[in-house]
């Protein structure tokens, strides 16, 4: 009785640690795109798009379209759509709405001029109560709950496009109209973020929003903070602070080639294939 009574305490807190841990899986889709899987919630970020060629991107197959527009496992019973921005590669409003059609269940949050599109091509306009658009000064967040997941939108700039004006010969960001959006997940324990196209040299936007307060489990960021030098290490460390570090906008090309230099950290992924999944404990 005495040793059962010693050894208590130690059962109670093995008990405890194994309850209060999660399983978070995410399963790559192509591009920005992910199923995120975690307390029995389900999102859809930035996947719901294809049907395109284009070799610079990672583009959904036909056959995986199809399972996306038909809300067909593993796509169905999604709880929530997101889409950071109305860029071809991480949007199509016709597979977005045959989802939403097929799937009654499922919310949808976006951009309002993203969300705007959505309503416009709807021939069904029951679902329209369903997409959620957000309307956000740069540089401003909002936080409401969908779905029992909570969500903080933060308007975050879009990664600049320079080009060249044929009329006035002067450099412009082909980008700066864009708007796009970052999210921030809570499910549970979990703390996820999703940062869209967001510009991996903007240190005052990242600051603004202090996501190193937020105990992040695991971040989606753009493959150009791999590539822009010291600033966007320095954001990655002192203004996100995540556990997990998920690069995506990666081309098919390259994915091979940069995952490897991550093999044996533990703390970043990069997927070179739709479909391949892991699976986080927290």
């Amino acid at each position: 009785m005495k040793y059962f009574l010693s050894i208590l305490p130690v059962f109670l807190s093995l008990i405890l640690c194994h309850c209060s841990s999660s399983d978070l899986k995410i399963t790559y889709i192509g591009n920005e795109g992910f199923l995120i899987e975690t307390g029995n919630k389900k999102i859809l970020s930035d996947a719901l798009w294809g049907e395109m060629e284009n070799t610079a991107y990672e583009v959904p197959s036909d056959s995986l379209t199809a399972l996306m527009r038909e809300a067909k496992a593993p796509f169905d019973k999604i709880d929530l759509i997101s889409i950071s921005h109305k860029h071809q590669d991480h949007f199509n409003a016709d597979i977005t709405l045959a989802h939403l059609l097929n799937d009654p269940g499922t919310r949808c949050v976006a951009p309002e001029q993203t969300a705007a599109l959505l309503r416009e091509h709807a021939a069904d306009k029951t679902i329209c109560s369903r997409i959620h658009g957000i309307s956000l000064p740069p540089f401003s967040d909002s936080t409401f709950s969908l779905r029992g997941i909570d969500i903080r939108a933060l308007r975050l700039a879009h990664s600049p496009y320079m080009e060249t004006d044929p009329q006035s010969g002067l450099e412009v960001n082909r980008h700066r109209d864009e708007v796009n959006l970052g999210y921030l997940f809570r499910v549970g324990n979990a703390a996820i973020f999703h940062g869209g196209d967001s510009n991996p040299l903007d240190s005052s936007g990242f600051a603004t929003f202090a996501l190193q307060d937020e105990d992040l489990d695991v971040a989606f960021l753009d493959r150009l903070f791999l590539f822009r030098g010291e600033t966007p290490q320095m954001i990655m460390q002192r203004y996100i602070q995540a556990r997990h570090t998920v690069f995506m906008h990666i081309s098919p090309a390259n994915a091979p080639r940069i995952a490897p230099y991550f093999k044996d950290d533990s703390t970043v992924s990069v997927f070179t294939a739709p479909l391949e999944s892991i699976t986080l404990k927290f």
